[in-house]
């Protein structure tokens, strides 16, 4: 046995599990008699709400997840669909190269050869049935590898963990370190960063408080900060915390967040989730199957959540106990509906601290948000939109009757950078004709890389270009690679055969540029952002909440490019020059 390769301990998995089952430990002790030194195991990891049996990880190979089946033949051929445990260990796969590491996924993606898919992988160890026939009750699959206890012996490693003695070149450092991060999280000690202290009444929001609660205020005012210190505080009690959102990739930018708060606390008590993420997750560690794929995508939504309703509603109070959190944190209120809140409900144990924070001005798909619990506490301060860009929006809204207008005074951006620097922000809107959108975006791109030079705002990933489709990304991305510039993108042009595909996010350490639909960035920021607003818009949500919604990302320069004649009047009046 190597010391300190098993976590937790042998001595903590007891006390937190009870005596290991008969699989459990005897794959547990094979791997660890059988691995060289710089292979790590991991049992029953929480990697953000999600707990495979055993997960192996090598930073220099990658790592592989491994389902542990207790059932006889009998029992898991009479009661059990097995179809179900290899759709429960791909998952796990999904989620690290769709979500924890999208920029992994990408690699995988784009390469032709077999290697890099061979960083993440994924076995079924099935202890009372012998694997030839473990294997034909599977159909017989080649991934995941499928291995019964009479296969385990130190010749058959290669079959086990394939690859396992080889350094996969395609393996990056900061990928390894993300992994062990998410398989075994730390104590955050971090000393305070300028830029997310908090004025007097962000401090008074950010405390926990039993009970629901709901805030409200425009883009800009400070809300994802207030949730991010809250959580921090409640993770620093020993709480159990859900961060949960709408848009995809806004979890994994509240993370980096609350690791910029000057608070002590053990990341274990905090899961980072989008509510689509939320429910899969939900099914796949219950072992229930996930509903169909549905072009429609409220009502894929719908059956997703009245999956989820089901699952838990046949559960034994104790173990939808250890599904429940002691608060629960949603950010993009705006964008959720009473049946999601409801849901969200069950996961709540007696603390019942749950807090809603919105902003009607981004409800960009006309939700009602009459369901949202408790009084109303409004901010009205802005802090990430500079003054000179926030009066055009201002004027926007005014405009287009959203209602929106922050008074002029509520203005109070801080150095959001350094402590020298102050920013100085342009604000650029340029009515133009279709075929030019792609070679005007490129310019947009070039002056702020040439404005930009002396600083490093200027970089490519403080850039990024909000379009209003896929089809517009993936022509964007096609256009920038042509012209050697690599993107951050979460566009896919294959259907995954009809099955719906997690949905990817950004890695917010990627040095790329970014491109993106308006609705992937939404409750995101950046130094500086280029926006296309289309021609046409045939979609049920409001294109004007979605412009506004846009043109509020920004916390410095803006570049505005449109196609459509409602909005031409309105750029006019705008300079268009730097």
């Amino acid at each position: 046995m190597i010391l300190g390769r098993i976590f937790p301990s042998i001595d903590q998995i007891l006390e937190l599990h009870g005596p290991l089952k008969e699989g459990e430990n005897t794959l547990l002790n094979f791997l660890d008699n059988q691995l060289d030194d710089d292979w790590k195991i991991y049992f029953k990891a929480n990697i953000n709400g999600n707990h495979p049996d055993l997960v192996i990880f090598n930073p220099n190979n990658g790592l592989m997840f491994y389902n542990i089946l207790e059932e006889d033949k009998d029992t898991l051929y009479n009661h059990y669909n097995p179809q179900i445990y290899l759709d429960q260990v791909h998952y796990y796969k999904k989620k690290i190269l769709s979500y924890i590491l999208p920029d992994m996924g990408e690699t995988i993606d784009e390469s032709s050869e077999t290697k890099p898919y061979g960083m993440v992988k994924t076995g079924i160890f099935t202890p009372h049935i012998k694997g030839r026939i473990a294997r034909s009750l599977f159909k017989f699959p080649e991934f995941p590898k499928i291995i019964g206890k009479e296969e385990l012996y130190a010749e058959n490693l290669y079959k086990i963990i394939p690859g396992f003695h080889k350094k996969n070149q395609y393996m990056k450092k900061e990928w390894a370190e993300e992994i062990e991060f998410w398989l075994n999280p730390t104590i955050h000690q971090r000393e305070p960063i300028r830029y997310l202290e908090l004025d007097k009444n962000q401090k008074k929001h950010s405390e926990p408080k039993e009970g629901p609660h709901r805030i409200q205020g425009p883009a800009g005012s400070g809300k994802t900060i207030i949730l991010a210190h809250r959580a921090a505080k409640l993770a620093r009690k020993n709480y159990k915390v859900l961060i949960i959102t709408f848009t995809v990739s806004l979890p994994l930018f509240i993370k980096d967040m609350v690791d910029n708060s000057p608070y002590r606390f053990n990341w274990k008590n905090i899961v980072f989730n989008h509510f689509h993420g939320f429910c899969l997750d939900v099914l796949n560690e219950l072992l229930q199957p996930k509903p169909g794929y549905d072009q429609d995508s409220e009502k894929y939504t719908d059956n997703l959540v009245e999956s989820v309703h089901q699952a838990i509603d046949s559960l034994l109070p104790d173990d939808l106990e250890r599904l429940k959190y002691d608060a629960i944190l949603i950010d993009e209120g705006q964008d959720f509906k009473r049946e999601w809140y409801e849901l969200l409900l069950k996961f709540l144990n007696k603390r019942n601290e749950i807090v809603v924070f919105s902003d009607e001005l981004q409800n960009i798909f006309n939700r009602k948000i009459d369901w949202m619990k408790g009084r109303w506490i409004k901010l009205d301060t802005v802090f990430r939109v500079p003054k000179e860009i926030g009066l055009i929006v201002n004027s926007f809204s005014e405009e287009f009757n959203l209602n929106s207008s922050v008074p002029i005074e509520n203005y109070a951006q801080s150095n959001l950078y350094n402590f020298e620097r102050i920013p100085k922000p342009h604000f650029i809107w340029e009515n133009i004709s279709m075929k030019d959108w792609l070679t005007r975006i490129f310019s947009a791109y070039q002056k702020i890389k040439v404005e930009q030079s002396h600083t490093w705002f200027g970089d490519d990933s403080n850039i990024v270009i909000l379009l209003p489709s896929a089809k517009h990304g993936l022509e964007a991305v096609k256009y920038f690679k042509n012209m050697n510039i690599s993107a951050n993108h979460v566009f896919d042009e294959e259907n995954n055969n009809g099955h719906p595909r997690l949905k990817k996010a950004f890695w917010t350490n990627d040095p790329r540029l970014t491109i993106s639909t308006i609705h992937k960035f939404k409750g995101c920021e950046a130094s500086n952002v280029i926006i296309l607003i289309p021609s046409s818009w045939h979609k049920d949500e409001s294109l004007d909440h979605i412009v506004y919604t846009a043109m509020t990302r920004t916390q410095e320069n803006l570049f505005v490019f449109n196609l459509n004649k409602r909005y031409d009047n309105f750029g006019d009046r705008i300079g268009n020059k730097w």
